[in-house]
């Protein structure tokens, strides 16, 4: 049988779900996190991409009330809906480039005012290194849990580790551009009342 083609997002659904089988909840709870799962959603989509993966067959959905809590529906991976995902992660791929609203806005840093600019750095420096401590905490728990990617024992926790590093490089890397980027705003704020007294005085002539 031929595996039904999934979008980037319903793909993703897929590899939580052939870990464990999940509520529409717990799923938002999982894309909610930044941290290591590799992708974002909000809450319309995850229930529309859920809809969709079950009438096509891909998923399957049954009752659970789950304690005292509200009755919800648990989620779990269809035969179909496996070999949909085998087929997604042999696809080809085609890797968007990083998109930042940072770094459109450092392309006009000189028309921002220096303590304006001196805000923008530190507010995104300082999430940046929030994100990077939990990355690299949780980077930690899935070294103790597993071992080092290159050894772990139970394979389901090396691509997730190696997902941690990139994001941990990632971020680290974001740091020090931001250094260099208030390095140079601090050179020219020096620099350049210098040379605009010399063009003044040029103009003068």
């Amino acid at each position: 049988m031929e595996a039904v083609p999934t979008s980037a997002l319903g793909s993703a659904i897929l590899q939580r779900l052939q870990r464990s089988p999940m509520s529409g909840y717990e799923l938002k709870k999982r894309f909610a996190s930044s941290v290591g799962f590799g992708w974002r959603a909000y809450d319309t989509q995850i229930y529309r991409e859920l809809k969709a993966l079950e009438s096509a067959g891909l998923i399957a959905g049954r009752a659970d009330r789950g304690g005292r809590g509200p009755e919800r529906r648990i989620f779990a991976l269809t035969e179909q809906g496996l070999q949909a995902l085998l087929a997604w992660l042999e696809s080809p791929l085609e890797e968007p480039w990083h998109k930042s609203e940072l770094n459109i806005r450092i392309w006009s840093m000189d028309l921002i005012p220096p303590d304006r600019l001196e805000q923008l750095l530190a507010g995104v420096e300082e999430s940046t290194q929030e994100h990077l401590d939990q990355l690299s905490q949780r980077r930690k728990e899935l070294r103790e849990r597993f071992g080092p990617p290159e050894i772990a024992d139970e394979p389901q926790g090396v691509g997730h580790q190696l997902i941690l590093e990139f994001d941990v490089q990632m971020a680290q890397l974001k740091l020090a551009w931001i250094d260099r980027v208030r390095a140079v705003a601090n050179i020219r704020s020096i620099v350049e009342p210098s040379s605009a007294r010399k063009r003044k005085r040029r103009a003068s002539w």
